[in-house]
């Protein structure tokens, strides 16, 4: 909902658009870290006599911080863009 209402509403800032489609790319390594995450999980659980706990804390580590990143990124400046331009059409 985020990106297409930003789109919408900055259509002619280039590099805001250049910011989305790198965001999207993120979304997309995103997920397939939370597939590999996911995996590891069930295999945690399903093979006990193959448990690695380092690794396992170890990826969940980088996937939760890589999502904090990019919260954190889409709300000091994705946000306030558009709660800035919704007030100010207001």
């Amino acid at each position: 909902m985020l990106f297409p209402a930003a789109r919408r509403i900055h259509a002619d800032n280039v590099q805001l658009a250049s910011t989305l489609e790198r965001l999207r790319y993120e979304h997309w390594e995103d997920e397939s870290f939370a597939e590999e995450v996911t995996e590891a999980l069930m295999s945690f659980v399903t093979e006990p006599q193959h448990r690695n706990t380092d690794k396992l804390a170890y990826m969940l580590r980088g996937f939760f911080e890589g999502l904090r990143r990019h919260i954190a990124f889409e709300r000091e400046h994705l946000i306030p863009m558009l709660l800035g331009r919704t007030e100010n059409r207001a």
